[in-house]
């Protein structure tokens, strides 16, 4: 289970589980610094510069401080990459390769950003320059594109920003429950730590069966930043380097959201966009709520409900 065990910690030093739930009060939701850049995209128009083996590569602001880079049919950092920075994320219909990055993203001039590991966006004239790669540092011209997906309201700009997790929220019933179940509280640190809080499911004589552990597989670990977009996508970065990446398709007034995974192999299969999401600021804090299915070792499955309760990470 991918997204429902995934965001950021508040960075307190102490790790806290159970008790209440959090009073916290968040950082003032102010316009984040590239919000006016989170509603498009950049497709490389240079292709015949790439090398052979990838056929398109796609560079979105996320929001404050982050910026996604897709590539397909190859790694556009090749093997100067970090082992646990390439990450393929999914493959296409056509069963051609897609990799995913997260990178920082640093405004040097007006209009002129640095993303990290990669080289310089100049929004000015649409232009890239690379220097890192299989590629000899050069400049390839974009194309500026608007997704449009996300009409710009008042929940959806205090939404499309960075997250980060300060408490997390976990309620299990069904499976061979019966009327028991279980409900936790994980803050700070322990809240964004997918191990701890796996291994505290599993730990329970009265979810054996769920092996929550297995179940998140490489994704037990901890978990660095979440983004939502106005382009429409969904990051999740983990800390071990994986990258999730979903479709943000809607964000109703009320606070439903639809979010769809495009692999289910990389992605948490309970976590599909007709399983029902629901966000809400309160406090300054994002509540991102997931209801969904786990099936364990049982007859029936475990329903898993998932609270995250956030601050901007900016």
């Amino acid at each position: 289970m991918a997204l429902p065990f995934a965001i950021t910690s508040c960075g307190g030093d102490d790790d806290v589980s159970g008790g209440s739930e959090t009073g916290y009060v968040g950082k003032p939701l102010t316009k984040p610094k590239n919000s006016d850049l989170s509603d498009k995209y950049y497709g490389i128009t240079d292709k015949s510069k790439l090398p052979a083996e990838i056929e398109d590569v796609r560079i979105y602001v996320l929001g404050d401080g982050y910026a996604l880079v897709l590539s397909k049919g190859g790694d556009i950092l090749g093997n100067s990459a970090p082992s646990d920075k390439a990450r393929k994320y999914l493959k296409n219909a056509d069963e051609t390769d897609v990799y995913a990055h997260t990178c920082k993203i640093t405004q040097t001039a007006n209009g002129v950003f640095t993303l990290d590991m990669y080289g310089t966006l100049d929004i000015n004239k649409n232009a890239i320059t690379f220097s890192v790669g299989p590629m000899a540092q050069q400049e390839l011209m974009l194309s500026v594109l608007t997704s449009g997906v996300l009409t710009s309201t008042t929940l959806v700009d205090n939404l499309c920003r960075d997250w980060n997790i300060i408490q997390t929220n976990i309620e299990v019933t069904g499976g061979d429950l019966g009327s028991d179940g279980y409900s936790k509280n994980f803050k700070f640190n322990d809240a964004r730590d997918l191990n701890v809080i796996a291994t505290d499911i599993d730990g329970q004589q009265k979810l054996k069966n769920v092996q929550m552990k297995q179940h998140l597989g490489d994704r037990c670990t901890k978990i660095d930043h979440i983004t939502l977009s106005r382009t429409g996508k969904i990051t999740v970065a983990y800390g071990n380097g994986l990258v999730d990446v979903g479709d943000l398709l809607s964000i109703a007034n009320n606070g439903n959201v639809s979010i769809e995974w495009p692999n289910v192999n990389l992605c948490n299969e309970y976590l599909r966009g007709e399983l029902g999401v629901t966000a809400k600021i309160e406090s300054n804090c994002l509540r991102l709520a997931f209801k969904s299915k786990v099936m364990g070792n049982v007859a029936e499955p475990y329903n898993v409900k998932v609270e995250f309760v956030m601050e901007w990470a900016n």
